[in-house]
């Protein structure tokens, strides 16, 4: 599971859009999952920049992290800017905690390499 730390604010994060979804469609048919977690505080903020950038869709899973400044998540995995990547394994162990954005080829390395151990 690649997990993508942003908010409507953020512009990196809304900059990087575009290549996470080349990302998404690169990777398709694979078991690999895109989760989106929103750091706003307006929740109609978080929805109207999430339908704008197609994470309303079917098969994304986009949420807005209740709390943001208080959670345990983020102060556990130490975010202190966004955007921010993880890189989870099947069972749901963080292999990156600070995983490459989806720009470039570190990611999609990343990814195959994972996808050739569950073989």
């Amino acid at each position: 599971m690649y997990v993508d730390l942003w908010a409507s604010w953020c512009r990196p994060c809304l900059a990087a859009m575009p290549a996470s979804k080349r990302l998404q469609q690169e990777f398709s048919g694979q078991p690999v999952s895109f989760l989106y977690l929103s750091l706003d505080e307006n929740a109609e903020q978080w929805r109207r920049a999430a339908l704008k950038e197609g994470m309303q869709a079917e098969g994304v899973l986009s949420f807005l992290l209740l709390q943001a400044r208080s959670s345990s998540l983020l102060q556990a995995l130490e975010v202190r800017s966004i955007p921010r990547y993880l890189l989870y394994d099947e069972r749901g162990r963080l292999l990156e905690a600070h995983a490459p954005g989806p720009e470039g080829p570190a990611i999609r390395s990343l990814l195959r390499q994972q996808l050739q151990g569950l073989e």
